[in-house]
Order: structure tokens, then sequence, then C-alpha cells
């Protein structure tokens, strides 16, 4: 028996642990459908280009990068089947910072941001909401989680919609019935609701009554003995004791407003007087007043402590200290890098050097080549195209290094440093 127990017991288990780590959220409606798979489409589509971007690289030099993907398969994707609407919009939030601590710049900005633009504004969820400007009908990783999102979220949008006929066809059904059992018994059952609501009534009357009243008591508790002696004033005027301490506090009430005001009637009085006396003292004292209207201030002379920033021949000098190179990671669309995202030492995802000329607001802008050719080859229309010639386009796809052959020229407008469309930097494919 105890053997029996214990086996029923462990199914039992096993069975609510199934349940609960395995079951599919609930969506309420087609709004919740759409959040939910939108958001989470997101989250699975940044792993599916990662995935097919790691298909293509050399996984013995990038190891690093497979890491990252490996991570973020565990902390996203391996068990977002059990995760409900709230659980997927944390995932969802968390994205952004985990491509930004990783340095997946060109993910986050490029993939990310863009999808969640067309969430934002609740764009149809299809095919078009994950392909936007790009086409990836090549990679196996993207279509195969494309298609499994849209799927699930057209069934879901199915099941919502059977689930509404059914609500309604029983709604209908229960107002039939309901219709025809209240006819026969129409006055018996108007007399019910009637009875039903005085009852309410009285009941709600009394407990207001018993809960006022304690309140009033609770309020005057300490001074309840001193109003006792006016309650022969009030008596017979109000049904209810309490009543005659809310008169008496409003007499009171009353009472301390007038003696208010008449002590700030008293107070104007005083001030008139003292005012008018004033007056008489205007000799020696309006013969100063005029003579301080004549003194002339002296401004302050300008500090000498200024520090003075200077732009000399070699680049932009502070203290002697002169800048004379900036590295950016990628252009922006329009072939351009803002100065804010300027850096004065190289870092690994730096892909481009300004070398200042004399005058400061022209410079000469470098491709760096390294470790990560592989990275900008794959996304040439983001890394390269905006301010890069590529010589041999043709060869891309056997192409493993990036070779620059001549530097291209940049203008500093504004706040950012524009590219020479006549004077983009030359590359070569090897």
């Amino acid at each position: 028996m105890i053997n029996r127990l214990k086996y029923s017991s462990t199914i039992f288990l096993l069975l609510f642990i199934s349940t609960t780590l395995f079951a599919k959220p609930i969506l309420n409606n087609s709004t919740d459908a759409y959040n939910y798979w939108s958001k989470r489409g997101i989250v699975e589509m940044v792993y599916a280009s990662m995935q097919d971007y790691i298909n293509t690289l050399d996984t013995l030099k990038n190891t690093k990068e497979k890491k990252i993907v490996n991570a973020y398969a565990i902390k996203y994707i391996n068990e977002i089947d059990s995760k409900d609407i709230k659980e997927i919009e944390n995932y969802y939030q968390s994205v952004k910072q985990f491509l930004r601590e990783n340095k997946w710049d060109s993910t986050e900005v490029n993939l990310y941001q863009s999808l969640s633009e067309k969430q934002n504004k609740k764009s149809l969820l299809n095919e078009q909401f994950f392909s936007g400007n790009r086409t990836y009908k090549n990679n196996k990783y993207w279509n195969e989680r494309q298609k499994n999102v849209l799927d699930n979220y057209k069934n879901d949008l199915q099941n919502i919609q059977k689930k509404s006929d059914k609500y309604n066809s029983k709604k209908e059904n229960l107002t039939a019935n309901f219709e025809n059992e209240i006819k026969p018994n129409n006055l018996l059952n108007l007399v019910s609701i009637l009875l039903c609501f005085l009852s309410g009534m009285l009941i709600g009357g009394f407990f207001i009554y018993q809960y006022s009243k304690l309140k009033i008591y609770s309020i005057i508790s300490t001074d309840i003995y001193n109003y006792s002696e006016s309650l022969d004033k009030y008596r017979g005027k109000y049904f209810f004791k309490y009543i005659i301490f809310v008169a008496l506090l409003k007499e009171n009430k009353d009472k301390k407003k007038s003696d208010n005001n008449k002590l700030n009637i008293m107070i104007k009085q005083l001030k008139n007087q003292i005012e008018e006396s004033n007056k008489k003292y205007d000799g020696s004292d309006n013969q100063l007043i005029h003579n301080i209207k004549d003194v002339e201030f002296i401004e302050e002379e300008t500090p000498k402590n200024v520090i003075e920033w200077n732009v000399e021949s070699n680049g932009i000098t502070n203290n002697n200290k002169t800048q004379t190179e900036i590295y950016f990671t990628i252009p922006e669309n329009d072939g351009s890098f803002k100065t804010t995202n300027g850096k004065n030492v190289k870092g690994i995802d730096c892909f481009y050097k300004i070398e200042l000329d004399k005058d400061v607001r022209k410079g000469k802008l470098h491709f760096i080549s390294g470790d990560y050719d592989l990275r900008a080859l794959d996304n040439i229309d983001y890394y390269l195209n905006p301010v890069c010639e590529i010589e041999n386009i043709s060869e891309r796809k056997h192409s493993r290094k990036i070779k620059m052959v001549n530097p291209g020229t940049v203008l500093l407008s504004s706040d950012c440093w524009k590219i020479d469309i006549k004077n983009k930097v030359k590359i070569k494919l090897i």
C-alpha cells in the first residue's frame, strides 16, 4: 500500500512539474498575442542572425564569438517556450544591453533597433515585419525561426477567435434560457429584487451609521465631556446624539473663524497707523534716498584666471596636449561619423581611423584591417559601402581579409565627420 502511494505521488509530481514548466502562455486576446509573438520573435530572430553569422566563420579563430552566441542561447532561447508574457517582456528589454556588453553593435543597431521600431508602431506581424530592407532567403536559421514564429502567431489568433465564438454562443444560449425562465415569474422575481434592494439599503445604512458614529466619537474622545455641557441646547433638534456633536463642532469652528476675522481687522488698522506715523519723518530720510539713486556702481574686472583653448597647426590642443588621431567603429548610413562616438585609443571594435590635417576640420580616413574583417565582409552595407569603394566586389564570397589601397577624405560638419563622396576610402578584398 505504501509503495502504491509513493508511486502515485511521484506520477502526480511529474505531471505537475511538466505542466508548469512547459505550459504554453495564456493569451486572452489578439493584442496579447501580437505583443507576445512580436517581442519573442525579435528575441529569436536576433539569435537566428547570430547563428547564421557564426555559420560563415572559421570556428577555430572565432571561439570567442561562438561562446557569446552560446551564452545568448542559454540566457534567452533554451527555456523560452515556458515563459509567460511578462517574462518575454523582460527578455525583450534586456537583449539590447546583452548585445552592447558583448560588442555586437551592428546587430543591436541594424537588427534589434529596426525591429523594435516596427513593434512600437504595431506594424503587421508577417515576413515583411522581420525582413525590412534586407533579404534573408539563403539564411537557414533565420528562415526556420521566422516560419516557426509566424505559424505559432497564426495558430494563437485562430484559437482566440474560436474561444470568442464559443463564448458568444454560450452567452446567447444563457440569455435565451434566462428570458424563457423569467417570463412565467416576472412579478415574483420583481418583488424579490425589490426586497433584496431594500434589505441591502437598510443593512448598508446601519453600517454607515455605526462607522460614522465611531469615527466622530474617536475624533472628540478627549473633549467629549466639555461638549456634554452644551448638549441641552440641541436636544430635540437632532434625532441622533452624535449629530449634535457635529453641530457643536461646526459652531466652535464658526466662532474661531469670526475671532480670526476680528484679529485681521485689528492688524490692518495697526499697520495703517504705523504708516501714517512714518510719513511725519521724511526730512533727512528722503534726502538720503535721493542721494542713493545718484551712486554709481563700478563693474568688477574680468577674472584673470581664464582657461583658453587654442587651435594650433597640428590639431586641437588643450594645455599643450595634442590630438591627431580619432578612432570609430562603423559609419552611419549617410557616410558620417558622429564626434560623440570618437575614441582616443583604438578598440577591438574600431574599423576606422581619422588622421587630422593642419586646419583640424579636415582629415584622412583609414580602414583598419584586423581579426574582425569577416564581420565587415558579412555586413558590407553597414560597415563598408557608406564610406568605401571596393575594387573587386565580385570576389567577396572567397575573400577573408580587407586591404586599404588609398585613404579617403572627411570634413568636419557641425557634430560629425562627413565623407567626401569623390574621395572615399579605396579597399581591396583578399
